[in-house]
């Protein structure tokens, strides 16, 4: 939103096309309803064109989708005489791969998540299947033919360059590498935490550790778990607070398996109500499965945490991650998961909240300098600037 909100500094006019998730059949989509969306797109002078998104049967209902999308993007493109192609996700790179080869237009393609190796890390589907591999070459395909990539970390953009999983192009690539970037004019940190949630959910005097997101598939809740139950022998008086939109029962459920319902926090809050519940914190924390996949991945959790001044609790190998955390010491890094190393991480996290008086300012300049909106929205200056010659 924030980079639609800048086109006109860009120079573009954007026609935006979405699959769009509904909770079922005739209501309202999920977090926003369609009028809402629409009105803000509006105010921003984006023309929005959603499109459902289908989800069954597997794999046909994505090729259905993508289809309807080539359908869709040819229509707009020739109407509006669009003169290029933004596309996220796999499924928006297949869409403008077959758009540009349809109407021999330009794209840039952010490569948001690598869908094939994703599918296969998460046990859906097997490498030697032949859904695998005509979808991971599709993608490979996608990211060689861009005219413009975006990279969300410096560690996949290195594969890239070095041809470690596409083979290199003659010329330079044309690439930028822009990790998921936080507003931090909405997300900053506060003086005074927001009193009617810390009464709410009877927070006062408590060290708050807060997950936001959803829960199953790569984030590792079980092990978050694991780790807080560690951290509250360390820390008195702690209390996880998960704010997700993942169905409750499944997340009772763990808790009730791991035995500490008791100083376990299950809530949920729209994305505009997010930089509150942040702001009832003392530290931020995740876990992701740390496979191959997740090496080309920024998590936007990541940057609002930083942005409003929260230490982190990660794991090691996901995107630029770690790197950013060991450089700038702002958290904990858990590079296995195993009780002693989480008692060790817990001790540090506590020294740097006890001790570390500039702890919380620098969590947010590191947030400002290399995840904030303003440094994305240069690297897109570039990007357009090569790949399109405008500005």
């Amino acid at each position: 939103m924030p980079l639609l909100r800048r086109s006109k500094e860009l120079g573009v006019e954007y026609y935006l096309v979405t699959f769009e998730k509904k909770k079922c059949s005739g209501q309202n989509m999920l977090f926003y309803d369609a009028a809402y969306l629409k009105k803000r797109f509006d105010e921003i002078g984006v023309k929005w064109h959603p499109l459902a998104y289908h989800k069954r049967p597997p794999v046909i209902s994505t090729v259905y989708d993508v289809v309807r999308g080539v359908f869709c993007c040819v229509f707009i493109a020739l109407k509006e005489k669009a003169d290029f192609i933004y596309a996220q996700t796999a499924v928006g790179g297949a869409i403008a791969f077959c758009v540009s080869r349809l109407l021999n237009k330009k794209y840039v393609y952010d490569i948001n998540g690598l869908l094939a190796e994703e599918y296969a890390d998460g046990g859906l589907w097997d490498r030697k299947s032949l859904v695998f591999k005509v979808v991971r070459n599709f993608e490979k395909r996608i990211i060689y033919s861009a005219d413009g990539i975006i990279s969300l970390s410096e560690k996949f953009a290195k594969n890239i360059k070095e041809g470690k999983y596409i083979t290199c192009k003659k010329q330079p690539w044309n690439l930028q590498v822009i990790s998921s970037h936080v507003d931090t004019l909405k997300f900053k940190p506060v003086v005074l935490k927001d009193v009617k949630l810390i009464e709410k959910h009877n927070l006062k005097g408590k060290f708050v550790l807060i997950y936001v997101g959803s829960v199953g598939t790569w984030y590792m809740f079980s092990e978050m778990l694991d780790f807080f139950n560690v951290m509250a022998g360390v820390i008195p008086n702690s209390v996880f607070l998960i704010v997700s939109h993942t169905d409750k029962s499944v997340i009772r459920n763990e808790v009730l398996l791991k035995k500490m319902n008791s100083n376990v926090i299950i809530t949920e809050a729209l994305p505009d109500d997010m930089p509150k519940h942040l702001s009832i914190a003392d530290a931020g924390i995740f876990f992701i499965k740390p496979v191959f996949s997740k090496e080309a991945c920024s998590p936007i959790k990541f940057g609002e945490y930083l942005a409003s001044g929260l230490p982190v609790v990660i794991n090691s190998n996901v995107g630029d991650t770690e790197d950013i955390v060991k450089r700038a010491n702002t958290g904990v890094i858990i590079n296995k998961f195993e009780p002693v190393l989480y008692k060790k991480a817990a001790i540090e996290l506590k020294r740097l909240v006890d001790n570390d008086a500039e702890l919380k300012n620098r969590c947010r300049r590191t947030a400002e300098d290399q995840l904030s909106f303003k440094v994305a929205f240069e690297k897109y200056k570039c990007l357009y600037k090569d790949t399109f010659g405008i500005l």
